[in-house]
């Protein structure tokens, strides 16, 4: 990146790393409940990360990279509680 130090550079490439796993891991998880439509809207990368990022839904965010789609994230659900059959109803009616 133009004007970038190569450590800054390196940085940078792990971050786009790291987010764009973020990006298949959220593909795989919605095929794997069924769905077909997408998972998320964007991945993205800032390199200038000097003041938080402000999210369509006007949330400050201090972030270098962030992987943005539908506000489907609740902190308590893991994988563990997701597994219990009673529950995926729910969660999956939360995710639509």
């Amino acid at each position: 990146m133009k004007g970038m130090s190569l450590e800054r550079t390196k940085a940078m490439h792990y971050v786009s790393c790291h987010e764009a796993g973020h990006a298949v891991a959220s593909i795989i998880a919605f095929r794997a409940l069924g769905r077909s439509y997408r998972s998320f809207d964007r991945v993205f990368v800032r390199p200038d990360f000097s003041s938080p990022y402000i999210d369509r839904r006007g949330r400050s965010i201090d972030c270098v990279g962030l992987l943005e789609g539908p506000n489907i994230y609740t902190p308590k659900i893991g994988l563990l509680l997701f597994k219990e059959r009673a529950l995926q109803a729910e969660i999956l009616q939360t995710m639509e």
